[in-house]
């Protein structure tokens, strides 16, 4: 469906709830009209960027939170700007600690901002993504060749190509860059910028499962293929090898801990951004 036909479904499934919603964020009559209306026009927008990655109930929730919680930072932002006049100052109770007592406005962080940082990151996610395709292409190169010119490696770089194609699907799948939608407003382009860095969290998280693991049968094989040919006591020297490959998958998934580490960083601070906000 397309996204008028999406929003005309969710508007006439959750549009009573989405009216309640709005009653618990705000409370003055005609404010709530205009909350109404805010979070509708999101609503509308966000379908333009949904690819159907969690349900529909869901993703109307997100949608409207997001764009009631914007509202209640307007809202507040234009309250904490309201001048009081030099009548109501003689009449305060201790003019010497009027910038004490009044509360500090949290910084935030403006739509476009978020926007920008949102495109950074998703640029970031290409440049990595195209690194690993390049190196692929030499893998699929390099093996083929092996198994051209060594007829005995057949099987383990059958099984490494295999597993070089698994990784490249996986990554395709679960690790692709996504265009940031253009009609996203503050809520929602928050709740895609984190929702990105979430599933690369969780992507890097997995690292053993998907990008490493497949490659273990295909150099398992690589290697027994030529001891077959020679006494066990020789084997012994494929020792200081495979010490290589674990010390290279150790490192491989230490930078993808440390990785998911700081995007785990960058969460929290979007979260905290946007309590702070409330």
């Amino acid at each position: 469906m397309g996204q008028d036909e999406l929003y005309q479904e969710a508007a006439a499934t959750y549009g009573a709830a989405l009216d309640r919603l709005a009653s618990a964020y705000e409370a003055d009559a005609d404010k709530r009209r205009d909350l109404g209306q805010e979070i509708h026009l999101a609503l509308w927008g966000s379908f333009a960027g949904w690819n159907e990655q969690c349900s529909l109930r869901t993703w109307v929730y997100r949608v409207a939170h997001s764009a009631a919680t914007s509202h209640v930072i307007r809202q507040r932002r234009a309250n904490a700007q309201t001048l009081v006049s030099l009548e109501e100052l003689e009449h305060l109770p201790d003019r010497s600690r009027l910038w004490q007592n009044q509360s500090v406005e949290a910084v935030q962080m403006s739509l476009e901002e978020i926007r920008q940082k949102a495109e950074r990151f998703q640029k970031t996610i290409r440049n990595r993504n195209l690194r690993e395709y390049v190196a692929a292409a030499f893998v699929f190169v390099g093996f083929s060749y092996f198994m051209w010119r060594f007829p005995g490696t057949r099987l383990g770089a059958g099984l490494l190509l295999a597993g070089t194609a698994y990784v490249l699907y996986q990554l395709h799948t679960r690790g692709s860059a996504k265009t940031v939608p253009e009609s996203l407003a503050l809520g929602t382009c928050l709740e895609f910028h984190r929702r990105e860095l979430e599933r690369q969290r969780d992507l890097a998280l997995d690292v053993w499962k998907w990008y490493l693991l497949p490659f273990v049968p295909g150099l398992l094989a690589f290697v027994a293929a030529p001891l077959m040919h020679q006494p066990p006591e020789k084997w012994i020297g494929t020792a200081p090898v495979i010490l290589l490959w674990a010390a290279m998958f150790y490192a491989i998934w230490r930078l993808n801990k440390r990785g998911a580490n700081k995007l785990q960083r960058q969460i929290d601070e979007l979260n905290s951004t946007n309590r702070e906000g409330l």
